[in-house]
């Protein structure tokens, strides 16, 4: 004789419980979910209020022609933010504006200082335009005006830099500026050859 088995159904009651049993576990997950929300919440704002993580030092290094003081005054408004949540890409790409200043890199430093590394351009030619002197790095960047604090400076005068349409402000040619800073670079390699080197066009 074959048995054949019960294919019935859960009862009605047994469904209820289950439905119970569903919504009870749903509830407790809520809560706790809830509850953890809360204290991550909580943490990130006692970490964002914490008084000794305020940015109170910043640290230069890496600087020889752009003084200390202009680099804090790029960065001024930094001193105070908190240090974990300082957007410190920000403040670079200020930094970034000084034409003296190649690259820069902020890092953190707990409890409540950042440190700043500076990498400046470097003077190769002095460039006449429109009949005054620029310095200008090896990429043809204009660094700054020539004046009587850049005597140091015993670098070649390029002429026919300026820009083939010219605009207001100062500009120079790229392609002309690049070449001849390249010139200059290739002739160091023969200090004979390079002092006896006064001017190019």
């Amino acid at each position: 004789r074959v048995r054949h088995r019960d294919v019935r159904g859960p009862s009605l009651e047994e469904r209820r419980r289950r439905w119970r049993s569903i919504v009870r576990l749903s509830a407790i997950y809520g809560v706790v979910l809830a509850v953890l929300g809360a204290a991550a919440y909580r943490g990130s704002s006692v970490v964002a209020e914490a008084g000794m993580l305020r940015i109170d030092r910043l640290i230069v290094t890496g600087n020889e022609r752009v003084p200390t003081g202009r680099v804090l005054e790029a960065l001024d408004g930094l001193k105070g933010e908190n240090l974990v949540w300082a957007d410190l890409d920000q403040w670079r790409a200020r930094l970034l504006t000084s034409p003296w200043v190649r690259d820069a890199a902020l890092r953190r430093s707990l409890p409540s200082t950042v440190e700043i590394a500076v990498w400046e351009r470097v003077p190769t030619i002095l460039a006449r335009i429109d009949s005054r002197l620029f310095l200008m790095d090896e990429q043809g960047v204009i660094i700054d005006a020539f004046g009587p604090e850049h005597q140091a400076f015993d670098l070649p005068i390029v002429d026919g830099l300026s820009a083939p349409k010219p605009g207001p402000g100062v500009q120079a040619d790229d392609v002309r500026a690049a070449l001849a800073a390249r010139v200059v670079s290739a002739l160091r390699a023969k200090p004979e050859l390079a002092k006896r080197l006064s001017q190019m066009d």
